[in-house]
C-alpha cells in the first residue's frame, strides 16, 4: 500500500496548516529570473538541464513542511512520502512563491528546503540554502547518489 503524504520515520511533519497556501500562478516565474529573492547565489545546472524556461499555470496549493530525521538520499526523502513522485512535484514558480512568502516560518542559520520539480519527464531536486536574509538556489538530478544530513533539511510537498 502506497505511502501517501504522512509523517514516516525518515520525516517528522512541522508545518501543517490548512490555512498556508501557495497562489494560484502563471508558471512564468522562475528561479534564474529571481535574484532578488535567491541572492546568494543561482545554480548554473538550472540552464545546462534545461530548467530555464516557463512551465504550465498551477492552481492554489496548501502544502505541508517536514523536517529530515534520517540521513537519506534524495530518491530515498521523496519516496518515503509517495510512490507517486507525481503528486510531489512543484513548478519553480510555487517554489518562488513559497520562498517569497513563507520564510517567516522556518528556521534558517544551517537548513536548506528540498523541493521536488520535474522537466521532460526527469525529476529534479531543487535545494535552496536559507540565510538570514534571502536563499541560495541549487538543483540536483533526483537520482543524485550524495545523502542529505539529517537535521539539516526541510522537505515541502504539495498537500494531497
Amino acid at each position: 500500500m502506497e505511502q501517501t503524504l504522512k509523517e514516516t520515520q525518515n520525516l517528522s511533519l512541522v508545518l501543517d496548516d490548512k490555512n498556508l497556501f501557495i497562489s494560484e500562478l502563471t508558471g512564468k516565474e522562475l528561479i534564474v529570473n529571481r535574484r532578488d529573492v535567491f541572492f546568494a547565489y543561482i545554480d548554473p545546472k538550472f540552464s545546462d538541464f534545461g530548467l530555464n524556461s516557463p512551465c504550465w499555470p498551477t492552481d492554489a496549493i496548501n502544502f505541508r513542511v517536514y523536517e529530515l530525521e534520517n540521513d537519506l538520499t534524495f530518491l530515498d526523502i521523496f519516496k518515503s512520502l509517495s510512490l507517486n513522485l507525481n503528486k510531489l512535484v512543484f513548478t519553480q514558480s510555487q517554489i518562488v512563491d513559497f520562498c517569497e512568502n513563507h520564510r517567516s516560518r522556518l528556521r534558517d542559520g544551517g537548513y536548506a528546503l528540498l523541493f521536488l520539480t520535474k522537466h521532460n519527464d526527469e525529476f529534479f531536486v531543487i535545494e535552496s540554502d536559507i540565510f538570514s536574509n534571502g536563499y541560495g538556489a541549487e538543483i540536483y538530478r533526483l537520482t543524485d547518489p550524495e545523502v542529505r544530513m539529517a537535521d539539516s533539511y526541510y522537505v515541502v510537498v504539495p498537500m494531497a
